[in-house]
């Protein structure tokens, strides 16, 4: 545990307890139904969507993608910390524009965050850039607590199925803490 830790206030009456954190009510039941979402389209994507080559332009359904970067990491009464970021990315693309998926990443060296978990929702505005946003969960300082993750990308297509993406993420934790994570991810579709 980092020396600079303050104590973890009382939850609020009103909250839930979701893992090891409690949570306002809402947040709780939208990060429960991410999760049943992201492991259907996961597990049955031809029960949960329709998702034809025809209706979906011929593009792959599966995007898998490694991301490689720094961060820096925001909290109100603490020095910046910055480190370098790793996480691996999985999309399932239901629709030509729509897909969803899962992410895991890490930041380390001085931070707090061990590791993080998203279920981000993505828009394709076009063929190359990308616009996300989910719930998620960090990992930091033997605790847990919920974030609202916002990203952008902009995608290359590699020889083959291959991809390379400069992407950009923000973390809003509870709590107030911020992340701005910024790196590079190598993909493949199929």
């Amino acid at each position: 545990m980092h020396q600079d830790s303050k104590p973890r206030s009382a939850p609020d009456s009103g909250s839930v307890k979701v893992g090891s954190c409690h949570v306002q009510p809402i947040a709780a039941f939208l990060l429960r139904l991410s999760c049943v979402v992201t492991v259907a389209c996961i597990l049955w994507p031809n029960a949960v969507w329709s998702a034809d080559e025809e209706g979906h332009g011929g593009l792959p359904h599966h995007h898998v993608a490694v991301i490689a970067g720094g961060g820096v990491e925001t909290e109100s009464g603490h020095p910046d910390r910055a480190g370098f970021a790793l996480g691996i990315s999985y999309e399932f693309r239901f629709h030509e524009k729509w897909g969803i998926g899962a992410s895991v990443d890490a930041l380390g060296q001085n931070t707090r965050r061990d590791s993080a978990v998203a279920v981000p929702v993505s828009y394709h505005l076009t063929e190359r850039w990308r616009l996300f946003a989910g719930p998620g969960v960090e990992f930091a300082d033997g605790h847990n607590e919920l974030l609202i993750r916002l990203g952008v990308g902009y995608e290359f297509r590699l020889s083959g199925r291959w991809t390379l993406a400069p992407e950009f993420v923000a973390d809003f934790v509870e709590g107030g803490k911020k992340l701005f994570i910024g790196g590079v991810a190598l993909g493949y579709e199929f």
